[in-house]
């Protein structure tokens, strides 16, 4: 709990947490899309647009993990 007057870490923050579980569906989408890519249509474009689309949740989800664990000016 934080005290009187001074705003909650942002970790605790519900923006962050909601940007870190929508990062981690995208990777979730871009790995489903890569495999329906390799093991179903047999498609190399598939495969490349799912493990990017995985890759870049990836780095966001590192990011704002990273973003939320800084300390607050003050």
């Amino acid at each position: 709990m934080a005290e009187p007057g001074r705003p909650d870490p942002p970790q605790r923050d519900a923006v962050f947490r909601m940007i870190q579980w929508v990062m981690l569906g995208d990777i979730a989408i871009g790995l489903g899309l890569a495999a329906f890519g390799q093991f179903v249509r047999h498609d190399p474009a598939f495969v490349i647009v799912g493990l990017g689309l995985a890759a870049i949740g990836a780095v966001m989800t590192l990011f704002f993990r990273r973003l939320a664990q800084r300390r607050p000016n003050g």
